[in-house]
């Protein structure tokens, strides 16, 4: 009976396509956490509740009757104020309303709105990963773009972050999708696809400010494609502005200057917000890359092989293809860069290089236009996949929230190991949907796994069948 299900997936690319995505979906909604929250997202909920109670502070005795730490708050003499992201603190907002629907119970306000923020990050994480598989289509036929899809939705940190929410999580999508759109006006000039490519990348960088770097590098790109018309460069910066001045209205609202909350906060314990000494002196772009304790190396390696492979990408002939893998290039590695030259570039309390996911999507593309010439690398970018999809598992199982870099210093193992696989025992419950049934983090991490793992091999096996029942299929 399997191996005829199996056989009808494989022959049917669309059937094939439809149960892939809907496992997808069901491993990302079944992996929310529900249970675990941190002082960080409390201190953006609690903010989030004031504003929608006409306040724009946190009083202290509110905070102190749920967490003894303050932490991620500006001190004034009025309260505390969130030090978020201006678009993180409207998804907070936005979930806290949802929280406060009549269907939902009163008790654990702020767990709910925890939840709620969660679940949305779930539903941004499954709309990225479609289009991811649409910009891999611009290089790869169908089978092989929904490959490329599944490589980033599990292989990567994406499935975590999805799975709690941080700012990155309401950045990332948009982001893709802004992608999608820039790329798709480099092919077609659709002045429509510009407007909406900019007006993302602008939501995207008003809840992650250092995506402006996403912003300077397309409009280059526009310039370049364009030839630097005037028209085209005016239809880019105008849309790109809207949410940043937006944001920047929010910050003056809330502290008086227009000065992000994040700079403020910074220079409250005397840190310089960015300092490229770090990037030499704590090698930290290397260790976001490279580190074996929380870097990409290990937490997310077939996007790191993404990044190794993109030279081959650049000997494309095609001038266009070169300009964007240049692009994806050089934006992803400026970002990195600016990262790295944060005060908190390790991402505290968070699983792996946290501040990187926001450009996943770029190397998600690089992977895309690498296999587009050089197919046989799929194979170490399905075994890299595999890998990182079953960590991942072990990972939304155990606890999401996994020790800071700080505690990981002294640790020999990666982080998926060092702080996740000794909290598989039997008697441990899940933070997840699964663990609310009463189902172990042992046995949730089996279950997540062997889903990953049957996502993975009816694409791989459809790949392979299609190749051996016609070698010159282009297999659409």
């Amino acid at each position: 009976m399997f191996a005829v299900v199996l056989k009808k997936l494989c022959a049917d690319f669309h059937t094939a396509r439809a149960v892939v995505y809907v496992l997808t979906a069901l491993l990302y909604l079944v992996s929310v956490n529900t249970l675990l929250i941190t002082n960080y997202h409390f201190t953006v909920l609690a903010f989030a509740d004031s504003i929608v109670a006409g306040s724009t502070r946190i009083s202290p005795e509110s905070y102190y009757k749920h967490f003894q730490a303050v932490v991620d708050v500006i001190f004034t003499s009025e309260g505390f104020v969130a030090a978020h992201s201006a678009g993180y603190v409207f998804w907070a907002t936005l979930s806290v309303l949802i929280s406060k629907l009549p269907i939902l119970s009163e008790d654990g306000a702020f767990l709910n709105a925890f939840r709620a923020m969660n679940y949305v990050s779930a539903f941004m994480g499954i709309l990225s990963v479609t289009f991811v598989e649409k910009i891999a289509k611009l290089y790869l036929n169908a089978r092989r773009s929904l490959l490329v899809a599944i490589l980033y939705a599990l292989g990567s940190i994406a499935w975590v972050y999805s799975t709690v929410s941080y700012t990155q999580s309401f950045s990332a999508p948009f982001v893709t999708i802004g992608l999608y759109y820039l790329f798709s006006y480099v092919r077609w000039r659709s002045p429509t696809h510009l407007v909406i490519s900019f007006l993302l990348f602008s939501i995207a960088s008003a809840a992650d400010h250092s995506l402006v770097v996403l912003g300077i590098g397309s409009l280059l790109l526009v310039c370049y494609v364009d030839r630097a018309k005037l028209k085209n460069l005016v239809v880019s910066a105008a849309p790109y502005s809207t949410f940043l001045v937006l944001a920047l209205l929010y910050y003056t609202w809330i502290l008086g200057r227009p000065q992000p909350a994040q700079s403020i906060y910074a220079a409250q314990f005397r840190y310089a917000p960015l300092d490229i000494t770090r990037v030499t002196g704590e090698l930290s772009l290397l260790k976001m890359l490279l580190g074996y304790r929380k870097g990409l190396l290990a937490v997310s390696p077939a996007m790191l092989l993404a990044l190794l492979t993109s030279p081959l990408a650049l000997l494309k002939r095609r001038p266009q293809i070169r300009a964007e893998v240049f692009y994806l290039l050089a934006v992803f590695l400026s970002t990195a860069t600016a990262h790295a030259a944060w005060y908190d570039w390790h991402g505290g309390v968070s699983y792996g290089p946290r501040l990187l996911y926001s450009t996943l999507p770029l190397l998600a593309a690089l992977t895309a236009v690498t296999l587009s010439s050089y197919w046989k690398l799929s194979y170490a970018y399905v075994s890299l996949g595999l890998l990182g999809a079953i960590l991942n598992a072990i990972v939304v199982a155990t606890n999401p929230l996994s020790c800071s870099y700080q505690d990981l210093l002294e640790a020999s193992l990666p982080q998926p190991l060092a702080c996740n696989a000794p909290l598989l025992s039997s008697s441990r419950g899940s933070p997840t949907l699964l663990g609310e049934l009463g189902i172990s983090s042992l046995t949730t991490a089996l279950v997540l796994a062997l889903i990953a793992i049957a996502i993975k091999g009816i694409l791989v096996v459809s790949l392979w069948r299609v190749r051996r029942v016609n070698p010159s299929s282009t297999l659409e």
